[in-house]
């Protein structure tokens, strides 16, 4: 059976846990999995080894990572699964960073510290659409 995922890539691992506090209604509902990851190709290796069980899945990413940053795994990730949703969270949310995220395909942006209600309606909004057009 495929899985509805959500995936976070950030360097930050104390973020991780956060992020799992914030989503535990949603967890514990199974409504989808989390899987968080501290750089880029971890995510993208993941994702690559996966595909076949992944439902629906959404990427928020940081840029400012070491191994891959977000940017090169949004150029990855749409390279070879164009309809899989990328959103960047940073904390350099100047206009160029957000078009340039935009430019290259980011569903959306989202300047750090992350407001978690804004982000978690987001990603309930992006499952119903998805769940509505299976």
């Amino acid at each position: 059976m495929k899985q509805n995922y959500v995936i976070f890539v950030d360097d930050e691992i104390e973020l991780h846990s956060l992020i799992k506090q914030k989503f535990k209604t949603e967890l514990r509902s199974k409504m989808f999995e989390l899987e968080c990851f501290e750089n880029g190709r971890v995510c993208f290796d993941f994702v690559d080894n996966n595909a076949e069980k992944i439902n629906f899945l959404i990427i928020i990413t940081d840029l400012n990572m070491p191994v891959m940053n977000g940017f090169e795994l949004l150029s990855k990730i749409k390279a070879k699964y164009p309809h899989i949703p990328v959103t960047i969270s940073s904390a350099y949310g100047d206009r160029g960073t957000i078009e340039k995220a935009k430019s290259m395909g980011a569903k959306d942006f989202y300047e750090k510290p992350i407001d978690f209600n804004i982000l978690k309606t987001g990603i309930l909004e992006l499952l119903e659409q998805a769940q509505a057009s299976n």
